[in-house]
C-alpha cells in the first residue's frame, strides 16, 4: 500500500470519527478490546474457507460454539465485507456495508450491517460493539455476540 492510499484511509476514518454520535462514542469507550484484528479479520474472501475454519473451531468446543466470528471481504459484492459467524450447529454469513460519506439526507456512515442504524468507522469499533451487543437486532435468528475469533493469537494469513 503507497503512502497516498495510507493517508486517503486515514482521512476516511478521521472523518467518520468525526460525524460519529456522541452516545455511540461513548458506549465504545466504555468496551474494551478483546482482541486483535489478526485474531478475526481474513483476506480470503471465501465463504467455504471461512465455514470450514469455524466448523473446525465449534467441534472443539461443542457445548459453546455459538459465536466463534470471522470477517472476511465479500466475493461477490467488492467494497463490502462479510460476518461469518456459528449460532446454532450452522455458519451464518452477514453482509456488512461500507459508505465513506453519508448518502444526502442521512447523517451515517462507517461500517454497518446493511439496513441498520449503527455505523462505526472501523471495523475494531464494530467487533467491540458486537462483542457486547447481540446480533439479533440484525437478525432475530443470531442471538449472540462476537464470543471466539476464528483465528485466536494466530495472524489471518496463515489461513490463505
Amino acid at each position: 500500500m503507497d503512502p497516498d492510499e495510507i493517508e486517503d484511509i486515514a482521512d476516511d476514518v478521521g472523518y467518520l470519527v468525526s460525524i460519529e454520535p456522541i452516545k455511540m462514542s461513548d458506549t465504545l469507550l466504555e468496551i474494551n478490546l478483546k482482541w486483535d484484528p489478526t485474531c478475526w479479520m481474513s483476506i480470503d474472501s471465501n465463504k467455504d474457507h471461512a465455514t470450514a475454519r469455524i466448523m473446525e473451531m465449534a467441534e472443539k468446543m461443542p457445548d459453546n460454539s455459538d459465536g466463534i466470528f470471522l470477517i472476511r471481504p465479500s466475493a461477490s459484492q467488492d467494497g463490502f465485507f462479510v460476518l461469518s459467524i456459528s449460532m446454532g450447529g450452522r455458519v451464518h454469513n452477514c453482509l456488512i456495508e461500507y459508505r465513506a460519506q453519508p448518502p444526502p439526507g442521512e447523517y451515517e456512515a462507517g461500517f454497518a450491517f446493511l439496513d441498520t442504524a449503527n455505523y462505526f468507522p472501523t471495523l475494531v469499533d464494530f467487533v467491540k460493539f458486537y462483542s457486547k451487543y447481540t446480533l439479533k437486532e440484525h437478525n432475530e435468528t443470531l442471538d449472540t455476540v462476537l464470543k471466539y475469533p476464528a483465528f485466536p493469537g494466530l495472524n489471518a494469513t496463515d489461513y490463505v
